[in-house]
Order: C-alpha cells, then sequence, then structure tokens
C-alpha cells in the first residue's frame, strides 16, 4: 500500500486482525531528511495501547535508506500490531 502523493500519513499504523492471521510482514520508508521522532513495535496489545503517547516497548531505530521492517507470526483476533 502506498499513500497518494500530497496526503499526509497517520502518526500511526496499526493492524487488528479480525480473522486467522498467521503472517504479517510490515515495512515503512520515511524520507531519510524527516524521520519520526521515535518508531515503536507492538505485539499483541488491546488497540489502547497504540494511541499512549509513549508505549511500553522498544523503539526501532530506520535504517540508512530510512525504513523499518518487522514481521509477525501468529497474531492474536482482536490484538493490536503496530
Amino acid at each position: 500500500m502506498r499513500i497518494p502523493p500530497g496526503q499526509p500519513m497517520a502518526a500511526h499504523y496499526v493492524h487488528v486482525p479480525l480473522e486467522r492471521s498467521d503472517y504479517f510482514d510490515l515495512r515503512v520508508r520515511f524520507r531519510r531528511e524527516r524521520l519520526p521522532r521515535a518508531v515503536w513495535n507492538l505485539t499483541g496489545v488491546p488497540t489502547a495501547v497504540a494511541y499512549e503517547n509513549n508505549p511500553a516497548s522498544a523503539a526501532m531505530t530506520p535504517d540508512r535508506f530510512g525504513e523499518v521492517h518487522v514481521s509477525f507470526r501468529h497474531l492474536r483476533q482482536g490484538l493490536a500490531t503496530a
């Protein structure tokens, strides 16, 4: 999925499986001159946690291309992965 030109990106991306989801691969590339202040990897948490300003998880660092990549396995229905 690509965000259309001129459309701002949401401050977060959350995947909440409503059906069985064995695998989810997420790759996000930011402009190197506009890297986010923080990128958190949340796994199997209530959706409300994704909206906290400082969730209790380790922050990820974009690579030299401005990209973060993470894969999730055996997601739980109704719990957020972000």
